[in-house]
């Protein structure tokens, strides 16, 4: 009979903890998603909205970064193209005091006026810097951790989880 009773509490308890994981997970996952969009700055708004959180049945917190282009963003990447000669790369994408053009490069420009106006260029590889440490996803993540467990605690506190 002890045992069954005990089983009950037990039950009871891993339920609650699963609870208190769930909704620290949906705490400290909205703040951290928040917060990481708003890390990128001016990105593009597809980039921005890549950055997800889920929170599992168990109460495990998951965040994602799964923006296109994500990785290369993230550890530095050279770029080639697969089903085309050259990549296309807009001249209002390019990074401040990159030169856009190199010699061998097609041009794509338009007329207006007198003087034409570049739009993008051709080119057969692009190769993306690698993030600085303090603005990686994974750097980011760790700060939120010992939020999260401080949520949870927060949860489990707050509730008589054994009666």
């Amino acid at each position: 009979m002890n045992d069954l009773v005990d089983f009950k509490i037990a039950a009871k308890f891993e339920k609650a903890i699963a609870a208190g994981r769930k909704k620290a997970g949906k705490k400290v996952g909205g703040a951290f998603t928040k917060k990481r969009r708003g890390s990128l700055g001016k990105a593009q708004k597809r980039r921005k909205k890549g950055v997800i959180n889920r929170v599992a049945r168990d109460g495990t917190l998951i965040l994602y970064d799964m923006a296109p282009m994500a990785h290369a963003k993230e550890f530095g990447s050279t770029i080639k193209p697969v089903n085309a000669p050259q990549l296309y790369v807009q001249v209002s994408k390019l990074a401040p005091g990159e030169l856009p053009v190199r010699r061998g490069d097609y041009l794509l420009a338009v007329s207006k006026g007198k003087e034409p106006r570049l739009l993008g260029v051709y080119k057969s590889e692009v190769t993306k810097k690698q993030a600085a440490p303090s603005d990686r996803f994974y750097e980011q993540v760790e700060k939120f951790a010992d939020d999260y467990e401080k949520a949870l605690d927060e949860f489990i506190d707050g509730k008589d989880i054994l009666l």
